[in-house]
């Protein structure tokens, strides 16, 4: 029997037409075997769904296969002669919930494929979700701003009050009270700048648009915001037909729309509800667009080519501490992880250089499209020094923490102050990993 399994033709490989769609489009799943099923020998498989969508309320349970191949209902079917590969379509449902992207992974066999579904929905009111592990508070050198239960905001701390030059010394509400040009709700909160007193800037996204205050220049580029006092972006001052002139976003992205707002030295990156990451930036490489040209007032795209965008995004972290040391992560919502800047490390035993576009990234052995990374962030510089480079960190649903780049600091937590190429293990001492 174990001779007849090894000669019979076995699924080999599971595609994606294409890996993230909008919910209410099909996912299109391609099995290849590693050959054609033989006359008059039909070839039964197990086959199942998973992840994190529900069947009956993300798509549809009932699911349309190709070439003569039957669904038998007991978690198999049947490939009928002649047949070397097939498709199975996936109905998705559109439905009224605001959600993250979600996954559906089919395994026929012993092979497994996964596809994402995008929401089509917004938000419309502001929520501080529980469930989402980031920016519940963000930090700067002297300055921090807290997401609160009722979804408002509280800052404290180096020219974060009204006049963007002055101190709070214990949070304060942000309201028109407090900030007089403030015109909307507070949706998203992000500090950025390159460190030390009078270095940073904050920002804020209202149902308005993005709104600016502190240390001018040190975020966006000073002719957006030319002065440090809390007030509106100069939506006039963009490059034309790039962006939304009511609210300084891009065009076609609404407040609402945005599902994560990240600042660092010269550089504010958006995440959307559909998984693309857009950013406006005055350093070299982040805009992931290939172009190596700085343009400070238009919003790019992120992009893996030429010709194809990021998309299914679930994550982004950032981190500049001058033009050309920095990097951005981000995570997928099929685990894969990519990066882009000027001093990126991949995880795959080459050295840190620039890259212009988005470049996947090598994970540590544990994770598959059947576990994903939990949370990922970059770290890296100091204040004045031109040679720090990038730091990279993924925690695992496990409880791991990996880590990899620069670690003259032992930012990297192995006990040592090597820097490391391939990930290594976050240590509680030097023999035992953290976990």
């Amino acid at each position: 029997m174990n001779a007849e399994l090894a000669s019979s033709p076995q699924p080999s490989s599971i595609s994606v037409t294409n890996s993230t769609i909008i919910e209410s489009q099909n996912l299109v799943y391609t099995i290849t075997l590693s050959s054609a099923t033989l006359t008059g020998r039909p070839q039964v498989y197990t086959f199942s769904t998973s992840g994190s969508a529900t069947k009956g309320a993300d798509y549809s349970a009932n699911y349309t296969f190709s070439n003569g191949v039957v669904n038998n209902g007991d978690g198999t079917i049947t490939v009928p002669a002649g047949v070397s590969s097939f498709t199975v379509t996936i109905s998705t449902i559109d439905d009224s919930l605001v959600e993250s992207i979600e996954n559906v992974l089919i395994t026929v066999g012993s092979k497994t494929g996964l596809g994402s579904i995008a929401d089509n929905d917004a938000p419309t009111a502001p929520n501080c979700d529980v469930n989402n592990p980031y920016d519940k508070i963000v930090s700067g050198y002297h300055q921090s701003i807290a997401l609160k239960t009722d979804a408002s905001f509280a800052v404290w701390g180096e020219d974060l009050d009204n006049t963007g030059a002055g101190e709070v010394l214990t949070p304060r509400d942000i309201n028109v009270t407090n900030y007089p040009n403030l015109v909307g709700t507070p949706l998203k909160a992000a500090i950025g700048g390159q460190g030390g007193g009078g270095k940073e800037q904050a920002i804020l996204l209202t149902t308005d648009g993005l709104y600016v205050w502190g240390n001018v220049g040190y975020v966006i580029n000073y002719e957006l915001k030319g002065t440090a006092a809390f007030g509106k972006i100069a939506t006039n001052v963009f490059t034309a037909n790039n962006v939304n002139t009511a609210t300084g976003l891009p065009l076609g992205v609404n407040p609402y729309d945005v599902k994560m707002m990240t600042a660092t030295y010269g550089t504010l990156v958006l995440l959307t509800n559909a998984g693309d990451v857009w950013t406006l930036s005055q350093n070299v490489g982040a805009s992931a667009t290939g172009n190596s040209t700085v343009y400070p007032k238009t919003w790019f795209k992120a992009q893996i080519d030429a010709n194809t965008y990021l998309t299914g995004v679930t994550a982004v972290r950032a981190q500049t501490s001058t033009g050309s040391l920095n990097a951005i992560m981000a995570l997928k919502s099929d685990g894969t992880v990519y990066t882009w800047g000027s001093s990126t490390y991949l995880g795959d035993g080459t050295a840190a250089t620039q890259r212009t576009y988005a470049t996947k990234m090598t994970l540590p052995a544990e994770f598959s499209i059947t576990n994903i990374p939990k949370m990922i962030a970059v770290t890296g510089g100091i204040k004045n020094s031109t040679s720090v480079k990038n730091s990279y960190y993924i925690l695992s649903n496990s409880g791991a923490l990996y880590s990899l780049g620069y670690n003259a600091q032992r930012q990297l937590g192995d006990f040592t102050t090597t820097e490391r190429t391939s990930w290594v293990n976050a240590k509680i001492n030097s023999t035992t990993n953290f976990s």
